[in-house]
């Protein structure tokens, strides 16, 4: 390890485990201007030799441990499934784009005939890809976020008050964030999109325990949900409210979370071990691109060609709009 911080030895246990199995050395970096969530720069998925974390100078002790462990235990799941040969991120390709943005376009109309409002042309082609390109950051992160911060509470328990003051902070932040796109998002896909962070709110306060994540306080508009009973729920089932219909969606999802993690069995931290956690969170995902209709949209793919799709992104924007509207159409947009 290459490290000019103090660390905390829970923090240089987990480093020094990791550094054994996957056979390599960690460096770790910390920058005044690193992004909140750090940064890993690994082997496995980028054009580099050797792992690199990047933490902010704005995190101090334990929390600043806790940061960079998250980013320790995503290397070693994805290490251990690059030794099996079968290390995939979530990504996509021409024709799940198409896709994707098809769908997007077709409630935002059927959305606009309903409220009587109608989203300018141009605009409605510059926010199709991003809107894409934001459901696609979420399912590529939250599943893994539930799947990393279990295991850290679980593990390395001297993190916990730290792990439990970042998780608040963050999802206050990201509802603040997901609230920016009410007035674009179609109310379908805001619903879905809000029901991943409550998902991952309500199962985390089980697994963790704290109500302090609880859904209900940290979305204010979900308070009606506490201590909520079946009867309500039923009644209330029809309700056009996008908040109830969240709360339905996210305990679904939380119903997954369970089942997949009822089979565990602490065994001995191997790189069978790390890969059948991996293998957890690649069906996790699966199970709620189902959830929010977006199991279609995104596929498996090496991370080279994730890093070329990415490159590309701008042209299968292009493309899609092509299949989508017609050449004349973007032309005229553009």
């Amino acid at each position: 390890m290459y490290c000019k911080e103090p660390l905390s030895r829970s923090l240089i246990t987990l480093i020094e485990l990791t550094e054994r199995l996957l056979e390599t050395e960690i460096t770790i970096r910390c920058l005044k201007d690193a992004p909140y969530r750090g940064v890993l720069i690994d082997p496995y998925t980028h054009e580099t030799d050797v792992p690199v974390i990047v933490a902010s100078t704005s995190y101090l002790g334990m929390l600043k441990d806790y940061v960079i462990a998250r980013h320790v235990v995503t290397l070693l799941l994805r290490g251990a499934a690059d030794a099996r040969g079968d290390y995939r991120v979530l990504s996509y390709d021409q024709d799940s784009v198409a896709c994707g943005m098809r769908q997007i376009y077709l409630d935002i109309l059927k959305e606009d005939s309903t409220r009587g409002r109608r989203i300018e042309t141009k605009h409605l082609l510059q926010i199709l890809f991003e809107l894409f390109s934001y459901f696609h950051e979420g399912l590529a992160e939250v599943p893994w976020d539930v799947i990393v911060n279990r295991w850290l509470y679980l593990h390395c328990p001297k993190m916990r008050q730290a792990q439990l003051y970042y998780l608040v902070k963050e999802s206050k932040r990201d509802m603040a964030k997901l609230l920016e796109f009410k007035e674009t998002l179609p109310h379908k896909f805001f619903v879905v999109s809000k029901a991943i962070y409550y998902a991952r709110d309500l199962y985390l306060a089980e697994v963790l325990p704290s109500i302090d994540l609880e859904p209900v306080k940290n979305i204010p508009q979900m308070r009606r949900f506490e201590n909520l009973g079946l009867k309500e729920m039923l009644t209330n089932r029809w309700t056009r409210s996008s908040w109830y219909k969240t709360k339905l969606v996210g305990d679904r999802m939380v119903v997954s979370l369970r089942d997949t993690f009822a089979g565990e069995r602490e065994t001995i931290k191997d790189l069978t071990y790390f890969k059948m956690i991996y293998d957890e969170g690649r069906s996790i995902t699966d199970l709620w691109s189902t959830e929010m209709h977006m199991n279609d949209w995104f596929v498996w793919s090496d991370p080279t060609r994730h890093i070329e799709a990415g490159r590309a992104g701008e042209k299968m924007n292009r493309e899609a709009l092509v299949r989508i509207f017609g050449g004349l159409l973007v032309d005229e947009a553009t």
